[in-house]
């Protein structure tokens, strides 16, 4: 009876002090609930707010969240498998260490590679004949000559204008100044120029900060990497192309990610802030990343100041001292460098308005270091300034009449500087 007695006294108690938690529980709940209310609502108004701006950015400012999965469109991967295919290679191939090439004895639309990988009809011998002066010369698309035929680019008007005159044309096109001199000291030096062209368009500037063309030029038709220079302590650096093999490319087809996520470090066009995540589906998620990137792109000097190259950009600084290499490497040679601008149809147009183009900036520091340059404004302004720009142009690239004008323009300017009567 005793235990009896003690366990409905336990009992009870226990009853009470469940009777006094009741209302505890019942005012706790009544406290929480409206604060989980509120910051559902909250939640929910971030995210709803988070949706319009992120529309918003898409749709008045061009910024879009992208995962790096979906730079690869559907056109990019048919482009990628039909490199992999060999299907489209008519004119360029796949180079382990340049990234791209022209392909020695291809062919295309007026465009003729010789054997040598020169854009000639003809071989040249390995050392100039006795008597000949050699020009050699390395770019992009516009010391190639895109657009027109071989009989009417720069290289061919110049070197049938003048006996004993050679101009090999080394030029490919998507090239950087990067890759013009890692093809110098390769390819372009063993065949002992007397005058080495270093070409330069100005959207070189950001090729040579540049990886994986498609991150620069979304649109562009080179799908391939390129090795880049990097500048560590002043001093120029090596990456490599990241995908020497064309294997390569079958492995970014199938984990785009993988291959392109250690590039982040390498490309100054890499999409800051797109890598995939599991939480990509909350609009607040997407717009955080799209602010961090936006913010990393400020702290970032700018390639342009204004109308001109910005000399404090990462890419100036990067063009500059590829520049130095490439010309002191041909002076080692024995040879004479001669950097030769290639503008844009916008800035021949803004240059006859008073508008210095775009690469002035970089025209002084070779003027500080007594580099020899020429520029083909001069030459436009000269002798085409009664014609409209769009005589001197195809679409991009200069016409047969703007070939011949620069043509004419080196040829005087070279023969001014007494290096045409030169030999070895």
């Amino acid at each position: 009876m005793l235990v009896a007695g003690n366990g409905s006294a336990v009992i009870e108690v226990e009853n009470a002090r469940r009777a006094l938690r009741r209302p505890r529980i019942r005012r706790s709940l009544q406290g929480i609930l409206p604060r989980a209310g509120c910051i559902a609502l909250a939640l929910g108004v971030a995210e709803a707010a988070s949706a319009i701006a992120v529309h918003e950015l898409k749709v008045y400012r061009g910024i879009r969240y992208r995962t790096i999965r979906a730079l690869l469109g559907d056109e990019q991967r048919e482009q990628i498998q039909s490199f992999i295919d060999q299907s489209h290679l008519w004119y360029q191939k796949h180079d382990p260490e340049l990234g791209w090439i022209n392909a020695p004895g291809g062919s295309y639309v007026g465009c003729t590679q010789n054997g040598q990988g020169v854009r000639s009809k003809h071989t040249y011998s390995r050392e100039p004949p006795t008597g000949n002066v050699r020009i050699a010369a390395f770019g992009d698309s516009f010391v190639h000559g895109d657009e027109v035929g071989d009989d009417e680019v720069w290289s061919s008007v110049a070197e049938s204008s003048r006996p004993g005159l050679e101009v090999m044309n080394f030029g490919v096109s998507g090239y950087g100044v990067d890759q013009a001199y890692l093809r110098y000291m390769r390819d372009g030096r063993s065949f002992s120029p007397h005058i080495v062209v270093i070409g330069f368009f100005p959207d070189d500037l950001y090729r040579d900060v540049s990886v994986f063309r498609p991150f620069l030029a979304p649109g562009t038709g080179h799908q391939m990497t390129k090795p880049r220079f990097m500048l560590r302590d002043g001093r120029l650096v090596l990456f490599p192309n990241p995908l020497p093999r064309v294997e390569d490319y079958r492995r970014l087809l199938e984990n785009p990610e993988a291959i392109l996520l250690p590039l982040r470090s390498f490309d100054a066009f890499f999409p800051e802030g797109y890598a995939a995540g599991p939480f990509d589906f909350l609009r607040s998620v997407r717009l955080l990343k799209l602010a961090r990137e936006q913010a990393l792109q400020l702290r970032k000097p700018r390639l342009l100041n204004g109308e001109g190259f910005n000399p404090a950009s990462e890419a100036f600084q990067t063009t500059v001292a590829v520049f130095d290499a490439f010309h002191r490497a041909v002076v080692e040679d024995r040879a004479k460098p001669l950097i030769v601008f290639f503008p844009s149809e916008q800035e021949v147009e803004g240059y006859r308005a008073g508008i210095p183009p775009s690469y002035e900036p970089l025209k002084e520091v070779f003027r500080q270091r007594s580099y020899d340059f020429e520029d083909a404004l001069t030459a436009f302004q000269a002798t085409a300034v009664h014609l409209a720009p769009q005589r001197l142009f195809v679409r991009v690239h200069y016409s047969g009449l703007g070939n011949a004008i620069v043509a004419r323009h080196l040829l005087e300017r070279l023969a001014n500087r007494g290096w045409l009567s030169m030999c070895r």
